[in-house]
């Protein structure tokens, strides 16, 4: 191995496999903060540790893409969404409905509260 350690040769090996699969990070529209901690005041800390990578032909062949960030109130990480516009074809397996969700006693209820959040999480970055 030289005078390289292991942990350097892994790195360098990840490095290659994203150079080579042409891969971009996508940055949101305002850098937000994908990851907090959990604490408040000066043992606060948020970081952008998350990431949203994209192949660079996929990127080409949109007329538009764009990822936002919106805020987790279940876990520490906050998801990461991507769009699209004007990509040609349509997925070979379209998302489906999972009926039982709503067997789930408060489904309904998280959904609705989770889309006005986040549609007001919107409005506000689109200014």
């Amino acid at each position: 191995m030289g005078s390289k350690s292991l942990s350097r040769l892994l790195a360098d090996y990840f490095q290659n496999l994203f150079e080579e699969a042409r891969l971009v990070d996508l940055s949101p529209l305002v850098l937000k903060l994908t990851w907090r901690n959990g604490r408040v005041g000066a043992a606060g800390i948020a970081k952008r540790l998350d990431r949203l990578f994209i192949s660079e032909q996929l990127m080409e062949d949109a007329i538009q893409s764009r990822s936002w960030v919106i805020n987790s109130r279940i876990s520490d990480h906050n998801p990461i969404c991507l769009q699209l516009e004007g990509y040609g074809s349509s997925p070979k397996y379209p998302f489906k409905f999972n009926h039982a969700w709503m067997k789930e006693k408060y489904f309904q209820q998280e959904v609705k509260s989770s889309w006005l959040f986040n549609e007001q999480q919107l409005e506000g970055t689109a200014a």
